[in-house]
């Protein structure tokens, strides 16, 4: 079975620039995000949503996202990509 929400996303991430991959943004880790020390964010928690996405919390706004191997694609457009172990 392929795992969905939360365990599929487990892992660092790093962010999809225009046109290379960027420095690391988090890890998630369990059922939380924790942040990159240069964004000075708390951890946000995650959670598991009905249909195999997954939501976080971030500055009083949740925004949704799906896992999908080595990408996370966030509802605002974001992409993160999977960094290797």
């Amino acid at each position: 079975a392929r795992k969905s929400g939360v365990d599929a996303c487990q892992g660092t991430w790093r962010r999809q620039g225009a046109d290379r991959v960027e420095g690391v943004v988090a890890e998630i880790f369990g059922d939380a995000v924790y942040w990159d020390a240069r964004y000075g964010h708390m951890p946000s928690s995650l959670a598991a949503l009905p249909d195999g996405k997954v939501g976080m919390e971030l500055g009083g706004k949740v925004h949704t996202g799906r896992c999908d191997g080595h990408l996370l694609t966030w509802s605002d457009g974001e992409v993160w990509v999977r960094a290797p172990p």
